[in-house]
Protein backbone atom coordinates (compact mmCIF):
# COMPACT_ATOMS: atom_id res chain seq x y z
CA UNK A 1 0.00 0.00 0.00
CA UNK A 2 1.16 3.23 -0.75
CA UNK A 3 1.27 6.41 1.70
CA UNK A 4 -1.25 8.27 -1.22
CA UNK A 5 -4.02 5.92 -0.77
CA UNK A 6 -4.80 6.07 3.22
CA UNK A 7 -4.44 9.83 3.19
CA UNK A 8 -7.30 12.14 1.22
CA UNK A 9 -6.21 14.58 -0.84
CA UNK A 10 -5.45 17.78 -0.26
CA UNK A 11 -8.59 18.69 -2.27
CA UNK A 12 -10.91 16.68 -0.53
CA UNK A 13 -9.24 18.02 2.99
CA UNK A 14 -9.99 21.46 1.63
CA UNK A 15 -13.68 20.59 1.13
CA UNK A 16 -14.18 18.95 4.30
CA UNK A 17 -12.68 21.74 6.16
CA UNK A 18 -14.57 24.41 4.22
CA UNK A 19 -18.08 22.37 4.75
CA UNK A 20 -16.94 21.98 8.43
CA UNK A 21 -16.13 25.61 8.50
CA UNK A 22 -19.35 26.88 7.08
CA UNK A 23 -21.21 24.47 9.32
CA UNK A 24 -19.73 26.50 12.64
CA UNK A 25 -20.56 29.76 10.77
CA UNK A 26 -24.38 28.44 10.61
CA UNK A 27 -24.67 27.33 14.10
CA UNK A 28 -22.86 29.93 15.98
CA UNK A 29 -24.93 33.16 15.48
CA UNK A 30 -27.99 30.99 16.51
CA UNK A 31 -26.23 29.77 19.68
CA UNK A 32 -24.66 33.19 20.70
CA UNK A 33 -27.77 35.07 19.90
CA UNK A 34 -29.16 32.85 22.57
CA UNK A 35 -26.96 34.08 25.45
CA UNK A 36 -27.19 37.40 24.25
CA UNK A 37 -30.75 37.87 24.84
CA UNK A 38 -31.67 35.34 27.75
CA UNK A 39 -34.86 34.12 28.43
CA UNK A 40 -36.11 35.06 31.88
CA UNK A 41 -39.19 34.33 33.32
CA UNK A 42 -41.31 37.52 34.49
CA UNK A 43 -44.26 37.27 37.13
CA UNK A 44 -45.98 39.48 39.49
CA UNK A 45 -48.85 41.08 40.70
CA UNK A 46 -51.04 43.97 38.84
CA UNK A 47 -53.61 46.53 40.06
CA UNK A 48 -56.62 48.51 38.32
CA UNK A 49 -58.09 51.93 40.48
CA UNK A 50 -61.61 52.34 40.69
CA UNK A 51 -63.02 53.78 37.64
CA UNK A 52 -60.36 51.96 35.02
CA UNK A 53 -62.58 51.48 32.04
CA UNK A 54 -66.06 52.37 33.74
CA UNK A 55 -64.71 56.16 34.23
CA UNK A 56 -63.49 56.30 30.60
CA UNK A 57 -65.62 54.80 27.98
CA UNK A 58 -65.60 55.40 24.48
CA UNK A 59 -68.11 53.61 23.02
CA UNK A 60 -70.95 51.35 24.01
CA UNK A 61 -73.43 49.03 21.44
CA UNK A 62 -76.90 51.33 22.09
CA UNK A 63 -79.15 48.39 21.16
CA UNK A 64 -77.59 46.11 23.62
CA UNK A 65 -75.73 47.98 26.06
CA UNK A 66 -72.57 46.05 25.96
CA UNK A 67 -69.31 47.71 26.40
CA UNK A 68 -67.55 48.18 22.92
CA UNK A 69 -64.60 50.43 24.47
CA UNK A 70 -63.12 51.97 27.06
CA UNK A 71 -59.55 52.73 28.51
CA UNK A 72 -57.58 52.86 31.93
CA UNK A 73 -54.36 52.11 34.11
CA UNK A 74 -53.24 49.92 36.23
CA UNK A 75 -49.81 49.21 38.56
CA UNK A 76 -47.85 46.78 37.94
CA UNK A 77 -44.77 45.20 40.68
CA UNK A 78 -42.61 42.34 40.46
CA UNK A 79 -40.19 41.91 37.31
CA UNK A 80 -42.02 45.00 35.64
CA UNK A 81 -42.89 47.57 38.17
CA UNK A 82 -44.54 50.48 36.70
CA UNK A 83 -47.58 51.76 35.54
CA UNK A 84 -49.40 51.12 32.30
CA UNK A 85 -51.78 52.81 30.14
CA UNK A 86 -54.41 51.11 28.41
CA UNK A 87 -57.62 50.55 25.73
CA UNK A 88 -59.90 47.64 25.52
CA UNK A 89 -62.17 46.98 22.45
CA UNK A 90 -64.41 43.89 22.32
CA UNK A 91 -67.65 43.04 23.44
CA UNK A 92 -68.48 43.00 27.20
CA UNK A 93 -71.96 42.26 28.64
CA UNK A 94 -72.67 42.96 32.29
CA UNK A 95 -74.77 39.36 32.40
CA UNK A 96 -72.19 37.19 30.36
CA UNK A 97 -69.03 38.94 30.20
CA UNK A 98 -67.37 38.65 26.96
CA UNK A 99 -64.04 39.38 25.17
CA UNK A 100 -61.88 40.99 22.89
CA UNK A 101 -58.51 42.86 22.57
CA UNK A 102 -56.29 45.03 24.98
CA UNK A 103 -53.43 47.71 23.82
CA UNK A 104 -51.45 48.31 26.83
CA UNK A 105 -48.33 50.47 27.23
CA UNK A 106 -46.23 49.62 30.09
CA UNK A 107 -43.77 52.63 31.46
CA UNK A 108 -41.43 51.53 34.31
CA UNK A 109 -38.60 49.73 34.96
CA UNK A 110 -37.30 45.72 34.84
CA UNK A 111 -36.03 43.85 37.93
CA UNK A 112 -32.49 45.23 36.97
CA UNK A 113 -33.14 48.79 37.29
CA UNK A 114 -33.54 49.45 33.50
CA UNK A 115 -36.25 51.85 32.73
CA UNK A 116 -38.43 51.75 29.41
CA UNK A 117 -41.61 51.03 27.82
CA UNK A 118 -42.91 47.45 26.30
CA UNK A 119 -46.08 47.55 24.09
CA UNK A 120 -48.39 44.46 24.66
CA UNK A 121 -51.22 43.73 22.44
CA UNK A 122 -53.47 41.33 24.28
CA UNK A 123 -56.23 39.25 24.18
CA UNK A 124 -59.13 38.76 27.31
CA UNK A 125 -61.78 36.87 27.94
CA UNK A 126 -63.85 37.70 31.19
CA UNK A 127 -66.40 35.98 32.53
CA UNK A 128 -70.12 37.07 34.47
CA UNK A 129 -68.31 37.09 37.78
CA UNK A 130 -65.62 39.35 36.63
CA UNK A 131 -62.52 36.59 36.38
CA UNK A 132 -60.59 38.04 33.47
CA UNK A 133 -57.77 36.19 31.30
CA UNK A 134 -55.55 38.09 29.32
CA UNK A 135 -52.42 36.42 26.86
CA UNK A 136 -50.58 38.97 25.35
CA UNK A 137 -47.23 39.87 23.91
CA UNK A 138 -44.84 42.38 23.45
CA UNK A 139 -45.00 44.35 20.26
CA UNK A 140 -42.91 46.95 20.81
CA UNK A 141 -40.24 47.87 23.56
CA UNK A 142 -38.07 51.44 24.13
CA UNK A 143 -35.62 53.50 25.89
CA UNK A 144 -33.52 51.15 28.07
CA UNK A 145 -35.80 48.05 27.12
CA UNK A 146 -35.29 48.51 24.01
CA UNK A 147 -34.72 44.96 21.60
CA UNK A 148 -37.44 43.26 24.42
CA UNK A 149 -39.93 40.46 23.33
CA UNK A 150 -41.74 37.81 25.12
CA UNK A 151 -45.32 36.84 26.19
CA UNK A 152 -47.12 37.29 29.72
CA UNK A 153 -50.24 36.30 31.23
CA UNK A 154 -52.76 38.47 33.24
CA UNK A 155 -55.22 36.55 35.54
CA UNK A 156 -57.74 37.98 38.56
CA UNK A 157 -60.75 40.15 38.87
CA UNK A 158 -62.20 42.67 37.61
CA UNK A 159 -65.06 44.59 39.52
CA UNK A 160 -68.00 46.89 38.44
CA UNK A 161 -66.78 49.37 39.66
CA UNK A 162 -63.95 49.21 37.12
CA UNK A 163 -61.69 47.87 39.77
CA UNK A 164 -59.47 44.79 39.63
CA UNK A 165 -55.80 42.77 40.83
CA UNK A 166 -54.30 39.49 39.74
CA UNK A 167 -51.37 38.30 39.15
CA UNK A 168 -49.36 38.22 35.63
CA UNK A 169 -46.68 35.30 34.64
CA UNK A 170 -44.21 34.89 31.54
CA UNK A 171 -41.35 34.75 29.30
CA UNK A 172 -39.13 37.28 28.52
CA UNK A 173 -36.27 37.99 26.09
CA UNK A 174 -34.99 41.08 27.95
CA UNK A 175 -33.34 42.49 24.88
CA UNK A 176 -29.94 43.84 24.96
CA UNK A 177 -28.17 45.56 27.92
CA UNK A 178 -25.90 48.28 27.29
CA UNK A 179 -23.34 50.20 28.71
CA UNK A 180 -23.19 53.65 29.01
CA UNK A 181 -19.71 55.21 27.90
CA UNK A 182 -18.46 58.32 29.74
CA UNK A 183 -16.83 60.88 27.15
CA UNK A 184 -14.46 63.42 28.69
CA UNK A 185 -13.93 66.78 27.11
Amino acid sequence: MSLGRKMPSWGNRATALAILTLSAALVAPAASADHRHPLSKVKGEWTNPVGACVAHIIKVDPTTGDLLSCSGTSDWTGTWKGSTKWTLTGDVSLTTGGSGRIDEVFTGRARDGRKGQLTFREHFTIDAAGHIDINGKIAKSSGRLDGSHGHARWIGTANADGSGSGTYSGRWHEGRKRHHKHHHS
